[in-house]
């Protein structure tokens, strides 16, 4: 699924564990718990930017609102944001119709399709990479109807905000219905 030459040390901090929510339980999960000690793969000086391979505390927030409003989400198409390793994405791949999940680092990437792979349960979920603000008419044909767009812990820069809103406000404008969700773990608001 990924070749480990290709950063070094990188895939050396993934770990493998289950998560359940109510009746969802997604095994064979695989996330970064720690980044790794040293800046020699790019991280720290901001080339590099690993933020997605780990778990944040609004996925969990956010699996578990999913799980209690379900209704909100069942029949529905999702886009998520910022997916990351895909924790909250494959919560909502349980309960919707169609479950696209996106990051813009094609290392995230390699990851999220590898939990994609191990969890999903029917071909309703897929990942793509999107750069927020980017590209955003050649993916209108490419992910169709979209409900709700949503994302967890997604910004941790005002610098993305402006890209977020121009992606969020072109995905809301295909059908006047569709609605943007996004969920933060109210310890850190």
């Amino acid at each position: 699924w990924m070749d480990d030459e290709r950063e070094e040390g990188i895939f050396n901090y993934v770990i493998t564990k289950s998560f359940t929510f109510d009746d969802i339980t997604l095994s064979d999960f695989r996330f970064g718990q720690d980044l790794p000690p040293s800046d020699g793969l790019g991280i720290f000086d901001g080339s590099k930017d690993l933020t997605g391979m780990m778990i944040w505390n609004g996925a969990f927030t956010a699996s578990r609102f999913i799980v209690a409003n379900r209704h909100l989400f069942q029949g529905k198409g999702i886009l998520e944001l910022g997916s990351g390793c895909g924790l909250s994405g494959l919560v909502l791949s349980r309960i919707a119709k169609k479950t696209i999940l996106t990051d813009r680092n094609v290392d995230v990437l390699d990851l999220l399709h590898l939990n994609i792979q191990n969890n999903a349960q029917d071909s309703n979920c897929t990942s793509i990479k999107l750069s927020w603000g980017e590209n955003l008419d050649s993916l209108r044909d490419q992910l169709g109807r979209l409900d709700i767009i949503t994302g967890s812990d997604i910004v941790y820069s005002s610098s993305s905000m402006t890209a977020l809103f121009t992606t969020v406000d072109f995905f809301l404008k295909q059908d006047s219905d569709s609605k943007f969700i996004t969920i933060y773990d109210p310890v850190f608001l």
